[in-house]
């Protein structure tokens, strides 16, 4: 629905090609991974490459933002690097190796993006609530640990001034929830993106969506900042804009559906369904939910599971 409402009112142009072609090849990754993770060996190798990039984006995150930190601590220059650590940081988790996780914590914070932070700590408290019941304490005194060790570090005053420490304690102290102008400066504009978006869109618009392709001025204070501006950094309203309601609905259902298996205790479910509610929380700051690499896997494996669960009755052999 969405390519033909953006066929006819929207421009062919290369984003009207990538808001067609991300999605159909996102739902595509999750249909393969759906009828081939029922083979065995395919299962095994699927483990095996994601052990791989747990330590390949971990080592990444650790070397880029050290690096930052070496050449620019002392100044505020904007640090502009988005480290992939919710993998290693589920990983540890589940395997209870805390050195790792409390590592994932601190790059969370240094890389200044809040909307990392506040993936890992839904994680977290998923994980609390439904998978390591018995290790919550033994977590929560290694995390004061590491604000401890934060707080008496000796150059904490050079991380405080750098562009990840002013971010983090602005929000903090000037957030204000009964202040719409205050956080939609904290926010870098998210707040007037969704009420740009919101004036071009009509009932209709809501429910079919304005198709692929679509663009709109980007307005703060009343004044165009921006023409032609493709998406919002609120994934939910991104989606809307361009897909509808129809296509949010069906989409989020399918997103409960697989943070179901939460409580299940097939390892690689586990990972996988704490990765999606991440994913989920995370892509409430960022709209990059149909570019994520990891994420229609994740949707793949955990649809097969449930299937097999549903369907295998508990005395048949595999």
């Amino acid at each position: 629905m969405s390519l033909i409402v953006g066929f006819v009112e929207n421009e062919i142009s290369r984003r009207f090609i990538t808001d067609f072609l991300l999605p159909l090849n996102f739902l595509l990754k999750m249909v393969i991974i759906r009828n081939g993770s029922n083979e065995k060996v395919f299962k095994m190798q699927f483990l095996v490459f994601i052990k791989r990039y747990v330590w390949i984006t971990l080592s990444s995150a650790v070397v880029s933002l050290s690096a930052f930190y070496i050449f620019k601590a002392d100044s505020a220059a904007y640090l502009g690097l988005t480290p992939i650590l919710s993998p290693a940081y589920i990983k540890s988790l589940l395997d209870n190796k805390m050195g790792i996780v409390l590592l994932c914590i601190v790059l969370a914070f240094l890389s200044g993006k809040r909307a990392i932070l506040v993936g890992c700590i839904s994680i977290f408290v998923a994980f609390l609530l439904f998978i390591g019941k018995g290790k919550s304490l033994k977590l929560l005194l290694g995390l004061g640990l590491v604000g401890i060790m934060i707080y008496l570090l000796p150059n904490r005053d050079s991380i405080s001034t750098s562009q990840a420490g002013n971010k983090l304690s602005s929000t903090i102290e000037t957030a204000d929830i009964h202040d719409v102008s205050t956080l939609d400066k904290l926010t870098g504009g998210r707040f007037a993106e969704i009420e740009s978006i919101n004036e071009n869109m009509s009932f209709l618009d809501y429910v079919i969506g304005k198709g692929v392709g679509f663009t709109y001025s980007f307005k703060r204070d009343s004044e165009v900042v921006a023409e032609d501006y493709g998406n919002a950094h609120f994934s939910p309203i991104s989606i809307i804009s361009k897909y509808g309601l129809l296509f949010f609905i069906t989409f989020s259902i399918y997103i409960v559906n697989a943070v179901k298996g939460i409580t299940s205790k097939n390892y690689a479910q586990r990972f996988f369904v704490l990765f999606i509610v991440g994913c989920m929380i995370e892509y409430l700051f960022a709209y990059g939910i149909f570019i994520d690499k990891l994420l229609p896997f994740a949707l793949g494996y955990v649809q097969v599971s449930h299937y097999i669960k549903k369907n295998v009755k508990p005395n048949s052999k595999s």
